[in-house]
């Protein structure tokens, strides 16, 4: 990611840009692609079973691999991409100049990527 996205807007636990700005950023992206006639995708990513693993493991479990999360989404995007807080568990992943079937790629190898992760939390797997 460039240093531009690295600036206050960014939320200070996550690194990611905070609600407000990838509303904003949405919003320009969006009016750029249609006034340019160029793709853009929005992608909103959520780790699965998320609250049974705290409800089973406590919040320094949900945490942990949601840091994990955002640190793959962070190697994975391209530096064109911006990575946004949608909600609290949610990430806005928006893709400039990337259609449908470019997006279906990225999201698969995220996909494979963090289904790959293994965690163990006081001596369990969490599978």
């Amino acid at each position: 990611m460039s240093d531009f996205k690295s600036l206050s807007t960014n939320d200070p636990n996550t690194g990611l840009f905070t609600y407000a700005q990838i509303d904003h950023l949405m919003k320009v992206e969006f009016a750029r692609a249609r006034r340019y006639r160029l793709p853009l995708a929005f992608v909103v990513l959520v780790v699965d079973r998320l609250d049974d693993m705290m409800r089973n493991f406590g919040y320094k479990a949900r945490d942990l691999v949601l840091e994990r999360f955002q640190q793959i989404l962070r190697r994975e995007s391209r530096v064109c991409d911006y990575l946004g807080r949608f909600t609290d568990d949610r990430v806005l992943l928006l893709l400039p100049h990337t259609d449908a079937e470019g997006a279906r790629i990225i999201v698969n190898r995220i996909r494979r990527i963090v289904g790959s992760q293994e965690f163990e939390f006081e001596g369990r797997p969490s599978a």
